[in-house]
């Protein structure tokens, strides 16, 4: 809540070698980011934990009543698709299948024997 006594405000308002950024850094503050600064410290400098620190929450399922759902993200994925007015595609048969397949791992179609086996 002081500014004056914030080692963050001392340096961005220094004029000597403790200047930061670096007067020779070309990545001067202007004024308004130094009283945008002075403001958020007046304010009490709330400053929220790392993301990487925050344990993660697992968000609650979304209720769907849908047999296409295998498991709790395609709740997710239909409960999306439902508010776009999308709905899922019907089920690939088994060639269609291996020619995604084979066309992701290899660049290439399935040959003729591939299909058959």
């Amino acid at each position: 809540g002081q500014p004056h006594n914030s080692l963050l405000y001392q340096r961005i308002t220094a004029v000597d070698d403790t200047q930061m950024p670096p007067a020779d850094s070309g990545k001067k503050l202007t004024a308004e980011q130094k009283r945008l600064l002075e403001r958020w410290i007046l304010n009490g400098a709330e400053w929220g934990e790392h993301w990487s620190f925050v344990v993660p929450q697992r968000p609650p399922v979304p209720a769907v009543e849908s047999t296409w759902c295998q498991n709790a993200v395609d709740n997710f994925i239909l409960t999306e698709m439902s508010g776009n007015k999308l709905q899922p595609s019907p089920a690939a048969d088994k060639v269609t299948l291996l020619r995604r397949i084979t066309l992701d791992l290899t660049g290439l179609p399935p040959t003729p024997k591939e299909v058959d086996a």
